[in-house]
């Protein structure tokens, strides 16, 4: 398993190194210059490691509570680890903040990102982790850059360099191997 972990690493590093707009993509400049680059892909990185993580130690939560308890105690925990950074993002935005409008269109984007990209995505992945050994259901966050790479494609036309692909290659080798079915070796002793 820990092989199949390390070859989907290899993998989603080439995905998210080689996209476009990143530090090895083909995409244009980004505010930042090459070290904002750097550290966005980085981040991109220790994301998915964080999140593989986060599904190995709730793993036990979603057997022994429901997946629904799980997601409502990741999102109600998270409110305050993540409310002391809201006005910090304020100051780092300072005059760029536009200001706040309460229309139609962005109430339908506060509850989309809210209760079908967050909640249900999380309560739909902890019913998975439910019934799936944590190392596999962990693997699997990893194709999320690559999911995004392809629909980037698809959806705006965008093209995906080769070494996007090898990437996506290797990123599903990887989970091929810690999917793989494992026999136990049994040994038999012969009298």
């Amino acid at each position: 398993m820990v092989l199949g972990m390390l070859v989907a690493l290899g993998g989603l590093t080439l995905v998210i190194a080689t996209q476009p707009g990143t530090g090895g993509g083909q995409g244009g400049p980004r505010q930042g210059g090459q070290a904002g680059l750097v550290l966005g892909d980085a981040l991109l990185l220790l994301s998915a490691l964080c999140w593989a993580l986060f599904t190995v130690v709730g793993t036990p939560l979603t057997r022994r509570f429901s997946a629904l308890a799980a997601t409502t105690a990741a999102c109600v925990w998270s409110i305050p680890l993540l409310l002391p950074l809201v006005p910090v993002e304020l100051v780092l935005r300072g005059d760029r903040a536009t200001p706040l409008a309460l229309t139609p269109g962005a109430i339908a984007a506060v509850l989309y990102l809210g209760l079908g990209a967050t909640a249900l995505a999380w309560w739909l992945w902890y019913r998975g982790v439910a019934r799936l050994p944590a190392g596999i259901a962990a693997v699997f966050f990893f194709a999320q850059p690559l999911v995004g790479g392809l629909l980037s494609g698809l959806l705006l036309h965008e093209s995906l360099p080769s070494g996007f692909w090898l990437g996506g290659l290797v990123l599903a080798g990887g989970i091929v191997l810690v999917s793989w079915p494992r026999r136990a070796h049994t040994v038999t002793v012969r009298r």
